[in-house]
């Protein structure tokens, strides 16, 4: 009678982990699309701060734009390239 009930609460917890499992697995991907949401919101603010500025020209906001809404994560040589070029050229 007492391994009949141990093995009813073992079974018992196993179907509780395997939903807590998918409670957790969807609160996880909310966090994960949270975080890319915030991650652009900080991406539009730091771009239209540039855009105000005198020092950086649209092309180069552009490029930025394109650099950060790509997936992969932005490399230093990236920004270099992009913050190397002459206002509305190319480096010759």
């Amino acid at each position: 009678m007492l391994f009949a009930v141990a093995e009813n609460a073992r079974h018992a917890n196993a179907a509780n982990r395997g939903k807590m499992g998918l409670h957790l697995e969807a609160t996880v991907r909310r966090f994960a699309i949270a975080m890319a949401t915030l991650q652009q919101l900080i991406a539009d603010k730091f771009l239209a701060k540039l855009a105000e500025s005198k020092h950086v020209d649209s092309e180069k906001i552009d490029q930025l734009r394109a650099l950060l809404a790509n997936s992969k994560k932005p490399k230093a040589e990236d920004f270099v390239r992009i913050f190397s070029l002459p206002a509305g050229g190319d480096l010759k």
